[in-house]
């Protein structure tokens, strides 16, 4: 695990100070955790908030980037037609390099 600084600014100090106090934000944290896994402790330490939180941004970030990634991959398919794709899997992990289709 590797240790970092960071500099927070006032408004992102606040909202952690915010989750480290008992209530419906850090309920709200502490349910995400424990449906991916991770434990929150009655007291979480700064750095277990800080965790999760980037965590959570993460996965925040990552499903509507997957989901434009998948989008442009089905229009690819789309324009290319799903036998171009099935050559091309054919080509590269059926033939020995260098070796044309019979």
């Amino acid at each position: 695990m590797k240790r970092t600084t960071v500099t927070l600014t006032s408004e992102q100090q606040r909202a952690l100070d915010a989750l480290g106090q008992p209530g419906a934000f850090q309920d709200a944290a502490r349910a995400w955790a424990a449906e991916r896994g991770i434990e929150l402790s009655d007291s979480p330490a700064e750095a277990a908030l800080v965790r999760v939180l980037i965590d959570a941004g993460v996965e925040h970030l990552r499903a509507p980037a997957l989901d434009l990634a998948y989008s442009e991959l089905a229009a690819f398919y789309q324009e290319e037609g799903v036998p171009a794709e099935i050559d091309a899997l054919r080509g590269d992990s059926l033939q020995p390099a260098g070796q044309a289709e019979a």
